[in-house]
């Protein structure tokens, strides 16, 4: 009788212990992986601008060699925090601000995906693509900032100058002056 309660106490501790899963991991191969590429350049007066801006270059310049590794994810992770620093004061709006943050958080998405234990070749691939569009969108609308409004500023001084032109000394309302 001695022995039942110890008999009873192991036979307790042996049926409760759990079975051990084994967890498959799989990682990925990024070579064999159709990754896209940015569709959008930077154009005209925005390509000068921007080459002043040393945290766009090295980020561009990370994101077109990535090579899909977790440490190549962190670095690009990291470039994509830098842009927000420095920023050339032409640029500096809500609309390029907004963009940068964007591009931050889908960097981010992805290093932290990248680093998962399993990666679903399909969401690799879509969480780049989605970094890719946001990067996409930022060169947008700094061509659209430099480019375009420089445009319109041009073109608001060319009218500014033919207005100033049609004042005729001693007059002092400018539609007498004006043709029609």
């Amino acid at each position: 009788m001695k022995g039942f309660p110890i008999l009873l106490i192991f036979f307790v501790l042996f049926s409760c212990k759990k079975e051990e899963q084994a967890v498959e991991v799989t990682k990925t191969d990024p070579s064999a992986l159709t990754f896209g590429q940015s569709k959008m350049q930077l154009i005209g007066k925005a390509q000068q601008e921007v080459i002043a801006w040393s945290n766009y270059e090295r980020f561009k310049n990370l994101l077109e060699n990535l090579d899909h590794t977790p440490v190549a994810a962190q670095n690009l992770y990291d470039a994509a925090q830098d842009l927000s620093k420095d920023i050339p004061e032409e640029l500096n709006s809500q609309e390029v601000v907004s963009r940068i943050k964007l591009v931050i958080t889908r960097a981010g998405i992805y290093n932290s995906y990248i680093n998962y234990s399993n990666v679903d070749d399909n969401i690799l691939v879509k969480k780049h693509a989605d970094l890719i569009e946001s990067w996409d969108m930022l060169t947008i609308i700094i061509n659209e900032k430099i480019n375009i409004y420089d445009k319109i500023k041009q073109e608001t001084l060319e009218d500014l100058k033919i207005i100033n032109q049609a004042k005729q000394p001693g007059t002092d309302s400018l539609d007498n002056n004006l043709p029609g």
